[in-house]
């Protein structure tokens, strides 16, 4: 059938997407998919199992419910974890072993199946091994061990009460931790530095023969309320016969009270742990902690009773609990103490009682219970040790008392520094606090120094506080400084304020710091503090300042609001500074009303300077000036000035220049030099600019000689002006001069622009009129006669 061309398409891009899916599919290495059997078989017959070869040590190896697996090979195989459901035999004539890595959960069974001779197989575990079935590890042959060897924490037991024949426990890196009870055929044994905690669990012995052994530095944690016993008869360990080493390790961690027991070994060189909370662990067989050997009182009572004896170089270290009873002996034994806040008990007891160490948390406090007489050191390493109203003073002189740096040492009641410890090494940041009432001072040269409580605090020659020293940060104490010394004091805190540097005393000395609510003021002794150690107040909000004018000081703006958490008072710091105009920066000053206890605090705010406004007289300096058709522009000058400026934007009769003849009024600005701080004066009056009208120039040479009875006429009247105009001549055009020389012709002119120019009168010119010459007429006469009178 021929499939259409759409149909095709389809397929293919189906296919082309199950292909795809294939691809991205995640893969398994190769052998790390879990092992199942699926058939009975060999262990070493491929078909057995579902993975495909021979379980190896990346697998989780099941064998189902209903499988017989037959571990029938020479040799070890390792694998990941073991969950057995069906049947794992181990049947080999010649001893095998299974190591698993992780977990071993039996919930069928797991058998040892005789073979020839005698044989024994090996399962080595890392994990956890719970035993929810059938465990049969002992056959009449044949022998199953079982060792459990992990590098983290393990547990062992199950919902069945499994039997071991021999038990190996070696992890050396964590704690093996029983979770039911279980049996032992052969030997259990704790291997040194390993830990097996049975809880409330006991090892039961089965078959009469089997042993317990803890080895040399070896723990056993014992929750029984029995605890255990010499002869394994109680407790949490009740094997056949039972081994307990002296160097090994014994922690008391049950959930009610307990017994030692008898088990617990005499002349101990490990360690004894009492770690009970709110219970009662009793020793209730006499024991000796040995050279080397420590009671490690954690939490609940160790009741010692007078059953322990501490030997020479022997310890007790207490992070918490408590002790009663009185350690036994002269043994000279030592006591450490860690951990969080607690009061001292009967440990420090003993005759024997030698070095004290006080290493607690930070800010945790060790509290002596009553009077201790150490025959050794006394070192406060970390924390507080509070001597209460008691004493730690040493037995006999000799030893060293060292607070450390960090440490503090705290002493009630009317007593001194502990005494007959030869050396007194105090840290540079130990703290040494008199709590009590009335108490001397011992002269030694201290890191902090506290007088707190009630009282006088007697402070003598030689006495030196590096640090600080604290007078009443509670109570009422007084320093009580000796007449006439002068002590050095780094810092000063008083009703814990810290103090101004200089010298402090009562009222009644030198000093020049005096306070009576803190110093005797009976005597006259002084400190010199040489550290200012007073506190920076803070500044909730900084006041505002009012504006200024240039060159006003910053003294003359006003500062309003403000607060701070203590009282005080805020003023510029340098109030002379004449700041520049604009929004000036200034630094103000917040002054404590008790500057003996707080700093001055400085901050910044903002003070508006306006620009000053200067004074200038101007005046025009280039007039008059005569008409001549150019423009003409007034220059200005300073006449007297504030301050120093120069002169701009000058108008004439508001304009940058005139031509036409008149009288204007000239304006111009100041400009100071200093603009920053200074207005410009716009349009000051700098009086007046004139342009004068021009004089015509009139040209009129003296006419030609005329002859009487000539009138006057353009030929004579001929003046020229050098502008337009009308002239008026006298006498006028048309005249008849009589004859005779020097006679003056005079014009007047009037210009046309008569704005701009004058008038030009009276200019002359002579002229010369000649005297004329009769003319005769006479014509012939008519003929007369003769006779004819003329």
């Amino acid at each position: 059938m021929k499939l259409s061309t759409s149909i095709t398409y389809k397929l293919i891009a189906a296919l082309m997407i199950v292909m795809l899916a294939l691809v991205t599919l995640p893969v398994k290495p190769a052998y790390a998919a879990a092992c199942n059997a699926i058939a009975t078989g060999s262990w070493t017959a491929i078909g057995t199992w579902s993975c495909g070869h021979v379980p190896t040590s990346a697998d989780d190896v099941t064998i189902n419910a209903a499988r017989t697996v037959s571990f029938d090979a020479a040799g070890t195989s390792t694998v990941l974890s073991l969950t057995v459901n069906g049947t794992l035999n181990f049947n080999n004539a010649s001893g095998n072993s299974i190591t698993v890595s992780g977990n071993v959960t039996n919930a069928g069974t797991i058998a040892v199946v005789n073979q020839t001779g005698n044989n024994t197989h090996v399962l080595s575990i890392g994990g956890n091994f719970a035993n929810n079935g059938a465990f049969t590890a002992f056959s009449s042959n044949d022998s199953l061990n079982v060792v459990l060897n992990g590098t983290a924490a393990q547990t062992i037991g199950g919902t069945t009460t499994p039997t071991f024949n021999n038990l190996t426990i070696s992890n050396t890196a964590a704690a093996v931790t029983a979770t039911s009870n279980f049996n032992m055929i052969g030997t259990m044994t704790v291997n040194n530095g390993a830990t097996f905690n049975a809880g409330t669990f006991v090892v039961f012995d089965s078959g009469n023969n089997s042993q317990f052994t803890l080895s040399s530095g070896a723990t056993l944690g014992i929750g029984s309320t029995a605890g255990i016993s010499g002869g394994c008869g109680s407790g949490n360990i009740q094997t056949n016969n039972c081994t307990y080493d002296p160097g090994a390790n014994y922690v008391y961690n049950g959930t009610a009270n307990q017994n030692a027991g008898s088990g617990l070994p005499n002349n101990l060189t490990g360690t004894v742990t009492i770690n009970n909370p709110g219970f009662t662990v009793t020793l209730n067989n006499g024991r000796t902690i040995a050279s080397g050997g420590t009671v490690k009182i954690v939490a609940g009572t160790f009741a010692a009773g007078t059953n322990l004896t501490m030997a020479t170089t022997s310890s007790i270290t207490r992070s918490g609990g408590s002790m009663t009873g009185t350690p036994q002996g002269n043994g000279v034994y030592n006591v450490t103490y860690t951990g969080n806040s607690m009061t001292t008990s009967t440990e420090l007891a003993g005759n024997g009682l030698n070095n004290v160490t006080v290493n607690l948390n930070s800010g945790q406090t060790l509290t002596l219970d009553q009077n201790r007489v150490p025959d050794g050191n006394v070192s406060i390493s970390s924390g507080t040790f509070d001597l209460s109203t008691f004493t730690i003073n040493r037995s006999a002189a000799g030893g060293i008392f060292t607070v450390s740096n960090g440490a503090a040492l705290k002493i009630g009641g009317t007593n001194g520094f502990p005494i007959n410890y030869n050396t007194h090494t105090l840290g540079t940041s130990s703290t040494v606090e008199y709590a009590g009432t009335n108490q001397n001072v011992s002269a030694e040269t201290y890191g902090n120094l506290i007088f707190s409580g009630s009282g006088l605090k007697s402070m003598i020659t030689g006495t030196s506080v590096g640090g600080n020293l604290s007078i009443a940060p509670t109570g009422t104490a007084k320093a009580s400084v000796g007449n006439g010394l002068n002590l050095t004091v780094n810092s000063l805190t008083l009703g814990g304020l810290g103090k101004i540097s200089g010298t402090w005393g009562s009222t009644i000395s030198p000093a020049t710091n005096q306070d009576n609510n803190y110093f005797n003021n009976l005597t006259t002794g002084i400190l010199t503090v040489t550290t200012d150690n007073r506190a920076t107040p803070s500044v909730t909000t900084w006041p505002t300042a009012s504006g200024i004018t240039y060159p006003q000081a910053l003294s003359a703006s006003t500062l309003t609001g403000g607060s701070a958490s203590v009282a005080g008072s805020f003023a510029f710091t340098t109030p002379a500074t004449i700041p520049p105009a604009g929004a000036y920066s200034a630094s103000v000053t917040f002054t404590p009303t008790d500057a003996k206890s707080y700093k001055t605090v400085t901050g910044n705010v903002n003070v508006a300077v306006a620009k000053a406004t200067p004074t200038a007289t101007l005046a025009v300096n280039n007039s008059p000036v005569t008409y001549d058709g150019s423009p003409h522009s007034a220059t200005v000058a300073i006449s007297v000035s504030s301050v120093p400026g120069s002169v701009a934007n000058i108008l004439t009769g508001g304009l940058a220049t005139q031509t036409d003849a008149n009288t204007y009024a000239v304006t111009a600005d100041f400009v100071p030099n200093d603009i920053t701080n200074y207005n410009t004066l716009t349009g000051l009056s700098a009086g007046n600019f004139v342009i004068d009208k021009a004089t015509p120039v009139i040209t009129w040479a003296n006419p030609a000689d005329i002859i009487y009875g000539t009138a006057l006429s353009g030929t004579q009247l001929n003046a020229a002006a050098s502008v337009a105009g009308t002239f008026t001549y006298n006498p006028a055009s048309g005249t008849v001069l009589s004859a005779g020389n020097g006679q003056t012709l005079s014009v007047d002119f009037v210009p046309f622009d008569s704005a701009n120019y004058s008038n030009v009168t009276g200019t002359t010119v002579l002229i010369n009129v000649l005297k004329a010459t009769p003319v005769i007429t006479w014509a012939n006469p008519a003929d007369i006669v003769y006779g004819t009178a003329l």
